[in-house]
């Protein structure tokens, strides 16, 4: 096994701590202890940010240790909102069928013995009716004692046959069976998951808000982008007179905007460009060739924008990564810094000169 398997498994496994995940994991950890039955929980933030892999800690830490898995009770379900249909919509059907298998129903979540391929279920679920399962897992979430349930990549309700109408019904549905069941809705989804929110006031009214959000242009922020990267130049072999992945600090961080997920979803690319050409070391060329198109920067960056503007982050990111200088380089002790943005002239002003003698220029 070369270097580079051993980067790439550990890339992929291994979390990274920093800043943003540890504050947004104990900020949850603290809601789910404080939340009410029928209160709604929600995990919102730039895709690729983190945040599946918070909710997926939350579920550890309260299970704890005393967990079994062949125990009766199951005080937390967790499930991916899956857009299951036959036209690739998402229907509230499949949704709870799906659910049902994650709590493990002995009739309609469990294949029967001898029907590995799941024909059985299948057929079954076919012939059952909507309102028959809502009523079976409604008794099942009463048996097996269901304190929390996570929803992740809730914004996918928005691919509904009727759009956000359905996915506003959808989700007032659940806020009653939440309340009904003294449940806490855990709804994890990026940005467009608050336009789904807004159509529903009476959800809004009972809802805790947790923002993960990316590494800003600011000064702090930088900062602790730049130890990300340090702890990722430990794993990696660099070309000579490239010491550390600083070097290439601001193609990183614009193309990355500041979300972990998507440097490290790049650097797996870059490792694999590597491996191809059986490569010694990375180099700059393998990161231009696994970069994004300017396509796909341009859609995240609006997804971004839009989603913090919902959110009211207070910073100005319209122009945010032109407004960056990050070239610290890596032996450097030199600080990121943030270029002071330059106020323009009132309108109709002139721009002052100095004018000679008798008023000529």
């Amino acid at each position: 096994m070369t270097w580079i398997h051993d980067a790439l498994e550990r890339i992929k496994l291994e979390c990274v701590p920093h800043r943003n995940y540890a504050r947004a994991l104990s900020q949850a950890n603290a809601m789910l202890l404080v939340a009410d039955g029928g209160e709604v929980i929600c995990i919102t933030g730039p895709s690729r940010v983190g945040k599946s892999r918070i909710a997926a800690e939350l579920t550890k830490l309260i299970l704890g240790k005393r967990h079994e898995e062949d125990s009766d009770l199951m005080p937390v379900v967790y499930i991916d909102a899956q857009n299951a249909a036959v036209d690739s919509t998402f229907q509230s059907k499949h949704f709870t069928f799906h659910l049902l298998q994650a709590i493990k129903h002995p009739i309609y979540g469990m294949e029967k013995t001898g029907d590995k391929w799941g024909v059985e279920l299948a057929r079954l679920f076919n012939d059952t009716s909507e309102r028959t399962l809502n009523e079976a897992l409604d008794k099942a979430l009463v048996i097996r004692k269901t304190r929390y349930l996570f929803i992740d990549e809730t914004h996918h309700i928005l691919y509904s046959k009727r759009g956000p109408k359905d996915a506003a019904a959808f989700l007032d549905s659940w806020k009653c069976r939440a309340e009904k069941l003294k449940i806490v809705l855990v709804l994890v989804g990026a940005y467009p998951i608050l336009n789904v929110l807004a159509l529903s006031p009476h959800l809004l009214g009972r809802k805790h808000q947790l923002h993960l959000p990316r590494y800003y242009p600011v000064r702090e922020d930088l900062l602790v982008f730049y130890q990300i990267l340090d702890f990722y130049s430990t794993l990696l072999h660099f070309p000579p007179g490239i010491t550390s992945l600083r070097d290439w600090g601001a193609l990183l961080y614009r193309e990355s905007f500041g979300c972990i997920g998507l440097l490290s979803a790049w650097l797996r690319g870059s490792l694999a460009l590597a491996l191809a050409e059986n490569s010694e070391t990375l180099n700059k060329d393998h990161l231009q060739k696994a970069r994004k198109s300017k396509f796909d920067l341009k859609s995240i960056a609006q997804e971004i924008k839009d989603g913090e503007r919902a959110i009211m982050v207070d910073c100005d990111n319209d122009d945010a990564v032109e407004q960056v200088d990050v070239k610290a380089g890596p032996a450097s002790t030199k600080e990121p810094a943030v270029k002071k943005q330059t106020k323009g002239r009132k309108p109709f002003q002139k721009k002052p000169r100095r004018y000679a003698v008798e008023g000529r220029a």
